[in-house]
């Protein structure tokens, strides 16, 4: 990551638990903020968890918007070349009986984040499987930046942002 300039680094299935030393997670010049995989909503032993790397010279900090036995999500603010941006990792199951909650959750937190840092900019990723997407981009106003597949035929791995200038994937 330090050979390729990269300043925050979003990780979905990390596969974390809380039985993991924060050595093996460590990578130099870089601080971490992690949403281990619950096992007790994982529908399989291995899957979930989502981090967020953060180069070492960035100011962040872990938000408190409303938890969920659900799905991993989580929420972080940085300052990033003098401007404010949330950034969201988020891993939702295959279960598509949590798609609604996971929606009503992203939107819920939307509307925390435009009361608390109504400048900031967003910066949403993660793996959303089959979840359709479009509710939350409608709603929260952030536009898809992947344009490719990510796995086989399917895009399920997703970078979204309220200011498509804010890279390229």
């Amino acid at each position: 990551m330090r050979d390729q300039s990269i300043d925050v680094r979003c990780v979905a299935e990390t596969w974390f638990t809380s039985d993991i030393d924060n050595n093996f997670t460590y990578i130099p010049g870089y601080n971490i903020l992690h949403c281990d995989r619950n096992s007790s909503n994982s529908m399989k032993k291995t899957d979930g968890g989502v981090c967020i790397y953060f180069r070492e010279h960035l100011d962040f900090v872990q938000l408190s918007i409303v938890d969920s036995e659900y799905y991993e999500i989580l929420w972080s603010h940085c300052i990033w070349d003098n401007m404010n941006y949330t950034v969201v990792a988020v891993y939702i199951l295959l279960d598509v009986s949590y798609y609604n909650k996971l929606a009503e959750h992203i939107i819920e937190g939307f509307q925390t984040l435009r009361e608390q840092c109504p400048e900031a900019k967003v910066i949403l990723c993660g793996d959303f499987n089959q979840f359709d997407t479009s509710v939350i981009t409608n709603w929260c106003e952030i536009t898809e930046l992947t344009h490719e597949n990510t796995r086989g035929n399917s895009r399920l791995d997703k970078i979204f942002s309220s200011d498509e200038l804010v890279f390229d994937c």
